[in-house]
């Protein structure tokens, strides 16, 4: 588009400067000898060839004007998509930092949950080990989430080892809680 302006611009220019060279070879041809009176006719013929050349100049001139500004507009316009697509990559950079921030500690909570569970299995192998009475003085101690854990980790022949070594209201309160019903407060 740019190159066809500017051919375009040039080629009227260059058609402009033609037509007044061959009107003014046409015009010196056609003239009769001038008289000493005339003489002055030739020279407003030159002064009226060098006022169209003057001319074609100045719209040389404003064509180029007018160029330059399409020029001026088109990185003005390339000026601002940059800027805005630098913010696009700011937002996707800040997005992906959290993302990554999130991913981060969601993995750091994976891995305390898997080692929390090997714990409980380990724990629950533990307490299979173990008597009753052995285990009691130890499941008094610690809340029901934490006996829940240890019961749900253990062999179905264990798991009655845990419901023996509690209380008989602690175990029913347990009970309750395995099977989903809320503890009356």
């Amino acid at each position: 588009m740019k190159k066809i302006l500017i051919m375009a611009v040039a080629g009227i220019s260059i058609f402009i400067v033609l037509v007044g060279v061959i009107f003014f070879v046409l015009s010196s041809f056609n003239t009769p000898e001038p008289e000493p009176v005339l003489e002055e006719s030739r020279y407003a013929n030159t002064r009226s060839v060098a006022s169209l050349l003057l001319e074609v100049r100045e719209k040389e001139l404003d064509s180029l004007k007018t160029i330059m500004k399409l020029r001026e507009n088109e990185v003005f316009l390339r000026d601002t998509k940059i800027d805005s697509l630098n913010e696009v990559i700011t937002g996707h950079t800040r997005m992906t930092t959290r993302l990554e921030q999130q991913i981060a500690n969601l993995t750091r909570k994976l891995d305390e949950n898997q080692n929390q569970e090997a714990n409980l299995k380990d724990l629950a192998k533990t307490f299979e080990t173990m008597k009753s009475n052995e285990i009691g003085p130890i499941l008094n101690r610690v809340d029901d989430p934490t006996v829940i854990a240890i019961y749900r980790n253990m062999g179905s022949r264990s798991k009655k080892m845990i419901m023996t070594a509690l209380s008989t209201e602690r175990a029913a309160e347990i009970t309750k809680q395995l099977v989903g019903f809320q503890a009356e407060g």
